[in-house]
């Protein structure tokens, strides 16, 4: 009686052991780098067809395609068809770094998209009454209200906003000299 007892005991720690530590099946997966083939990391060029093959967004070619203020980047605009309303392409130097989806907010909403993800994706890093933020070290995943769904390459982004932030910081020294001048 005292081995039978040791043996469910040895079997109830088996059982709740793999749950206190997580099991292969219970892992929450890697923040996605995309949706669907469209995916972070792409060329222009690989973006492009893979938005022409892609049946949410309705993609008409370079038409959809502008460059951006900036040198070395540039944007596809492309209208969505049914669940997303528009999607936002962004690339540095020809590499895909940021895809916005914009959902049809009459048959997507906020709590629809949160309660998906949250469960797919497990606890989130970031909660603002605007937006939620998932994120790991190569990618952030933004869902804004009403209901948006934006992926970032963190590395990329993080640089072109140190960039972005020091640009400022010349045009504000540029400015106090020439107000130092007057």
């Amino acid at each position: 009686m005292e081995l039978m007892k040791k043996i469910l005991l040895v079997a109830l720690v088996l059982m709740i052991i793999p749950g206190l530590f997580g099991q292969d099946g219970d892992a929450v997966p890697p923040l996605p780098r995309g949706y669907q083939n469209i995916q972070l990391g792409l060329t222009l060029d690989q973006a492009r067809e893979a938005l022409e093959a892609e049946p949410s967004f309705v993609f008409r070619g370079d038409p959809d395609v502008s460059l951006l203020a900036r040198p070395n980047e540039q944007i596809i605009e492309a209208e969505g068809a049914y669940y997303i309303r528009r999607g936002v392409f962004q690339f540095s130097e020809k590499i895909l770094y940021s895809i916005t989806l914009v959902f049809n907010p009459s048959l997507m909403d906020f709590s629809t998209l949160f309660a998906t993800l949250q469960n797919k994706y497990g606890p989130f890093t970031s909660l603002d009454p605007s937006s939620v933020i998932w994120e790991n070290d190569e990618v952030r995943l933004i869902l804004e209200k009403p209901a948006t769904l934006k992926y970032l390459y963190r590395p990329t982004f993080e640089a072109l906003s140190r960039q972005a932030r020091r640009e400022e910081s010349f045009r504000a020294l540029d400015k106090a000299d020439f107000l130092e001048r007057l």
